[in-house]
C-alpha cells in the first residue's frame, strides 16, 4: 500500500556523480526508479510541516518531535493479545480454519477470502446498486505532502483532522488537527519510521489511529493530542470510522470489525457484499480503505478505485456507489510525479451539523467538498464490468 522499494539499489538517495575535467565538468543522473515517477530523496523523520508546502504559504509548525511520542509511548502498559469475534455461522471457528489452511495449504488472506465468499454465499441477496456522480461544491487546501490514510471531522472544534503514512516521498506518519479553511495546523504528532500510519476517527475526548502491518492502533486525548493507550488487532489496519457506539475498522478486505471503544476488543463483524453490474451475482467487495459513518449508511473508499461504496451496516450490502472519477486533476504537474496508486482517492470525513461531505487523496493538494448526484455516475462513466471501476 505504500511504494514499492526502488530497484536500483540505492533507496533513499539520488546519487548525482560529477566528473570534472579539463575542459568542462560532466554530471550523469542515476537510473529512473520503476516505481515514482521523480527522484527519491532523502526526508528527515522530523521534517516541520512548514517545509516543502505547495501553494498553502507559510503555516504554523506545531507537529511535536518524534522524540516526545516515543517517551510517551515507553509510560504504557503492554496492551492485550487481540482476540477476534466469530461469525455465528462460522460453526467450527478456528479449527474450521486450520482444517482449510492444511486441504487446500492456503495462507491468511486465502483463508480469509472463503470465509467472506461464504458468509456472503450464506447472506442477503441484493439488487444491483445505484451508480451516483457528484458536483464540487467547495475546495479547501491540503497538504500535498500527506499520504493521507485517514481524515475525521470533529463537530465540537470544527476542526479537520487527519492522519497519514509514512512514505519515503512524504511527510512521514502523523496525526494532525487543522483549520479546514487555512490549512493551518494547530497541533499534531510525528510517529517513529516504523510505524505506518493509517485511518483515525474521534469518539468522545479520545482520537483513535491506526497502523498498517505493525497492527497496533494508537489512543490519544482529543484536546492535547497526548499518546495515552495503544491495542493490538490480527489483522492489517486500514481506514475507520464510528456509529457513535462502536469503533468499525477494514483490514483491506470485504471485512469490517466493530470494536468497544473502551476494550477495544472486537465485537462483531460484517463482510461488505455487492451485486455485479453485469455478472449480477453477488461477492464481496474488497479493498475497503477509508470509512465514514453518515446517517445510518458506511461510506468506504475502495483502494485504487474511484469509486466510494455506500454500505448498510447491518447487512453489509452495497446499495449506492459515487463515481468520482475525475475528481483530481491528472494534469497537475505535482500529481503526475506519483504513481496512480500512490496518488489514489483516499480519504472520507462529514460534517453532520452542515450536511457536507470531504474527500481527498493521498496527495492530493485540496479536499474538496462534494455533493451526490442520485443517479448521475451512468452519465459520467460507462458502468464497468466490475463494481470497482476503471
Amino acid at each position: 500500500r505504500g511504494a514499492m522499494v526502488c530497484s536500483v539499489g540505492v533507496r533513499r538517495i539520488s546519487l548525482l556523480i560529477t566528473l570534472q575535467f579539463v575542459s568542462g565538468t560532466a554530471a550523469f543522473a542515476p537510473p529512473a526508479c520503476l516505481r515514482l515517477k521523480r527522484p527519491l530523496s532523502v526526508v528527515s523523520p522530523t521534517r516541520p510541516l512548514c517545509t516543502g508546502q505547495r501553494s498553502l504559504g507559510a503555516l504554523k509548525c506545531a507537529i511535536k518531535d518524534i522524540e516526545s511520542w516515543e517517551a510517551e509511548f515507553g509510560t504504557l502498559k503492554a496492551p492485550p493479545e487481540a482476540v477476534a469475534a466469530r461469525d455465528k455461522t462460522d460453526l467450527f471457528g478456528g479449527f474450521g480454519d486450520m482444517v482449510k489452511g492444511m486441504m487446500g495449504g492456503s495462507d491468511e488472506q486465502t483463508i480469509q477470502a472463503s470465509r467472506e465468499t461464504e458468509a456472503v454465499r450464506n447472506g442477503p441477496d441484493a439488487g444491483v446498486p445505484l451508480l451516483d456522480g457528484y458536483e464540487i461544491v467547495a475546495e479547501y487546501p491540503h497538504t500535498p505532502e500527506s499520504f493521507t490514510q485517514g481524515l475525521w471531522w470533529c463537530e465540537e472544534e470544527q476542526k479537520m483532522y487527519e492522519g497519514s503514512g509514512g512514505t519515503d516521498f512524504s511527510h512521514g506518519t502523523r496525526l494532525s488537527r487543522y483549520d479546514l479553511e487555512t490549512g493551518e495546523v494547530e497541533m499534531g504528532r510525528q510517529l517513529p519510521n516504523k510505524f505506518f500510519g493509517e485511518g483515525i476517527v474521534g469518539l468522545g475526548d479520545k482520537v483513535y489511529q491506526l497502523t498498517w502491518r505493525t497492527k497496533v492502533g494508537f489512543v490519544y486525548d482529543r484536546r492535547s493530542m497526548e499518546l495515552i493507550g495503544q491495542w493490538k488487532y490480527d489483522y492489517e489496519g486500514w481506514g475507520m470510522t464510528t456509529d457513535g457506539k462502536s469503533l468499525i475498522v477494514s483490514d483491506g478486505t470485504a471485512t469490517l470489525h466493530y470494536l468497544d471503544p473502551e476494550t477495544l476488543q472486537e465485537t462483531k463483524t460484517v463482510v461488505a457484499r455487492i451485486k455485479g453490474f453485469k455478472s449480477n451475482q453477488m461477492a464481496p467487495l474488497r479493498r475497503l480503505n477509508d470509512l465514514q459513518y453518515i446517517k445510518g449508511d458506511i461510506y468506504a473508499n475502495i483502494w485504487e478505485s474511484d469509486r466510494i461504496a455506500v454500505i448498510d451496516p447491518d447487512t453489509g450490502v452495497v446499495w449506492r456507489m459515487i463515481e468520482c472519477k475525475g475528481l483530481v486533476d491528472e494534469s497537475d504537474p505535482w500529481i503526475q510525479r506519483f504513481s496512480k496508486s500512490d496518488r489514489c482517492l483516499n480519504g472520507l470525513a462529514y460534517d453532520a451539523k452542515g450536511e457536507r461531505l470531504f474527500v481527498t487523496g493521498k496527495l492530493w493538494t485540496t479536499i474538496y467538498q462534494i455533493k451526490e448526484l442520485p443517479g448521475k455516475g451512468d452519465q459520467m462513466k460507462e458502468r464497468a464490468a466490475n463494481p470497482y471501476g476503471g
